[in-house]
């Protein structure tokens, strides 16, 4: 979930919890202004930050990669789907230390 959101974000422009109900101290240091808006430089979904964000993903890979070992099939896709996921997400970042 935490994946997708990053990717609604990225997409969008827009993350909505440190918008409307949480208050984050760095939200507005990854927004770049394009003309009348703002757009999201580097997601950082549910973290305060997009290294906290690369690094969580990073620690929960292996777990993914669990579900790739399943005899299920339908475990193995999601497995496949979830480490794309954490890798596409991982690249968005843009950290020096998650890469």
């Amino acid at each position: 979930m935490v994946s997708l959101f990053a990717i609604f974000e990225y997409m969008f422009g827009k993350n909505l919890i440190f918008k409307c109900i949480a208050d984050s101290p760095y939200f507005l240091k990854f927004l770049v202004a394009d003309n009348s808006h703002f757009t999201i430089r580097r997601p950082i979904s549910t973290q305060f930050n997009p290294v906290v964000l690369g690094s969580y993903l990073l620690g929960c890979l292996p777990f993914c990669l669990l579900f790739i070992r399943e005899k299920s099939n339908r475990l193995r896709v999601l497995g496949i789907v979830l480490v794309l996921l954490n890798i596409i997400v991982i690249i968005l970042v843009r950290s020096r230390g998650v890469f």
